[in-house]
């Protein structure tokens, strides 16, 4: 191989055939991505009146960064800080503090303790795409013998 344009010929088209079978390789779990995502709680626990019983305003969960978290309980509003690890679909929440305003309704409160329980026991994650794309995506948290089920907004 003493010339220099079928050198550069072998080059482009081991490059070529490189970058067409890199398409072709499975990618990152990109739905395991939580940051700038925000959703709205379906149920907790497969109870699926939870928006029912909240009333005009939803239970949500913010990802506003990759490590900070906040949204509205169904009283007060909260804060913290999450974890993830995507090779496992694992997750936790910690120092999560929300504002101390009382329920007037009962059931809101003990829907809202509820979900701050199972935030504080989350273990693990899993974002899945709705078959119907009116309906968005769907995160599932798991852990601590709680589950919550949320929809993308």
């Amino acid at each position: 191989m003493n010339n220099p344009k079928t050198y550069l010929a072998l080059i482009f088209i081991t490059a070529f055939l490189l970058s067409a079978c890199a398409s072709n390789l499975p990618s990152a779990p990109s739905e395991l991505h939580l940051s700038e995502t925000s959703w709205v709680l379906m149920s907790i626990d497969e109870n699926d009146q939870v928006g029912e019983v909240i009333g005009s305003e939803p239970v949500t969960l913010n990802f506003a960064s990759e490590s900070e978290f906040n949204g509205f309980g169904g009283c007060n509003s909260y804060s913290g800080s999450y974890d993830t690890d995507t090779q496992t679909a694992s997750i936790t929440f910690t120092d999560i503090v929300s504002t101390l305003i009382a329920c007037e309704d009962a059931a809101i409160m003990n829907v809202e303790s509820l979900f701050f329980e199972s935030l504080n026991t989350a273990a693990s994650f899993e974002v899945s795409s709705d078959a119907i794309p009116v309906t968005g995506d769907t995160l599932t948290i798991t852990g601590g013998g709680h589950t919550l089920v949320f929809v993308s907004l």
